[in-house]
């Protein structure tokens, strides 16, 4: 299991700010894998204040790179798409939120749980 964790600010200052997010990978970072997106919104558009979602998606998009790199997409619930890029040494994951317009609404710098702890 791989579990990535870091702040989320979502890119209108008001929808998410300094909010905890998690990414989780049940089992293989590969493609058709299972992926867990948790996080809480600070105000949601419907005016709900401190409201969790959490969505699980598959994997669509796993490549990896000569220099030890993968990049992954999924779709995290009906709305979001994610792009990222998961370290060599699996300790980080790069990862951008986009909305159905495709754009960016979120970038998160996330880490292991063991890597956030040091």
């Amino acid at each position: 299991m791989y579990q990535y964790v870091g702040k989320f600010n979502h890119t209108n200052g008001r929808y998410a700010v300094n909010e905890l997010f998690t990414v989780t990978f049940p089992k293989a970072i590969s493609l058709g894998g299972t992926v867990v997106v948790a996080f809480q919104w600070t105000k949601r558009v419907d005016g709900k204040e401190k409201v969790n979602d959490v969505t699980v998606g598959t994997i669509t998009k796993a490549d990896i790179y000569s220099d030890g790199t993968t990049v992954i997409e999924f779709l995290g619930g009906e709305y979001y798409k994610y792009k990222g890029v998961v370290s060599r040494q699996k300790r980080q994951l790069n990862l951008d939120m986009l909305n159905p317009k495709h754009e960016i609404v979120g970038k998160l710098k996330l880490h292991t749980v063991d890597a956030a702890s040091t």
